[in-house]
């Protein structure tokens, strides 16, 4: 113990903190990258948090598909676009997507309702 303190007294040990998780998202880098239409304005509509599974989770994807219209045949910036209506619990789910896990708005479609 002694040693030990000697080692922190002179400097020379350091103390490691655990690694911060960082949040990644769980699509490809790439398709952050993909440009929206000119003109194009993020709708706005209440977000979803996850509380009533199942039936607010049909009825989220609904509201966001109809909202998007003006990208509806670009499914990739749908995807872009997904995780910012949602919080809570909804968003916890998000987030913990594997980095890379979702390659497409189909997938990240099926993945939500499960």
């Amino acid at each position: 113990m002694e040693a030990l303190r000697q080692l922190v007294y002179n400097g020379q040990a350091s103390v490691r903190r655990p690694a911060r998780p960082t949040y990644q998202k769980p699509y490809p880098a790439y398709i952050g990258d993909l440009p929206f239409p000119r003109g194009f304005k993020v709708p706005s509509f209440s977000l979803f948090n996850g509380e009533d599974l199942y039936a607010l989770a049909l009825e989220h994807i609904g509201r966001f598909l109809a909202q998007c219209v003006s990208i509806e045949t670009q499914p990739l910036l749908k995807l872009r676009l997904f995780g910012s209506f949602l919080s809570g619990q909804a968003f916890t789910w998000y987030s913990n997507l594997s980095p890379n896990s979702i390659l497409g708005w189909a997938k990240m479609e099926g993945a939500f309702m499960e």
